[in-house]
């Protein structure tokens, strides 16, 4: 029974850390468009809060791997929970799993980073439409 608990601790870890990098993406990419609108609003006729589109597309891709590897440790989870005491091997390889077929596009239409993203993206062209 420690073996498993102690797998179980690692992956809960591993997400953790998975967990904290997508609020990191998102920071990010908040912060960039509050630069560059704010350098919009510096810079009249030349539409620069359009330059954190680029940033912000890359940081969803960033996300929707990290949305990718969150659900491949929580099923990584659940095979290790289900798993009889003596074949617990430690192993984190989570592209091994069945599931890991499933790329990284995939999750950047995903519900959640979607909307955030998209929401983003639109504010930003909103913004300069109508405000900048």
């Amino acid at each position: 029974m420690e073996k498993r608990i102690a797998h179980l601790n690692m992956i809960l870890g591993l997400l953790d850390i998975v967990n904290r990098s997508d609020l990191s993406a998102k920071r990010w990419a908040i912060s960039f468009t509050a630069v560059f609108i704010a350098l919009g609003t510096q810079q009249p006729g030349f539409h620069v809060a359009y330059l954190a589109i680029l940033p912000m597309v890359l940081l969803w891709f960033i996300d929707a791997q990290n949305y990718r590897r969150e659900y491949l440790l929580k099923k990584l989870y659940d095979r290790v929970r289900a798993l009889p005491e003596e074949e617990i091997d430690f192993s984190i390889d989570i592209e091994t799993l069945p599931e890991a077929r499933q790329g990284a596009l995939r999750w950047m239409f995903s519900s959640t980073a979607f909307t955030f993203y998209g929401a983003m993206i639109a504010g930003v062209v909103i913004v300069d439409a109508f405000v900048l």
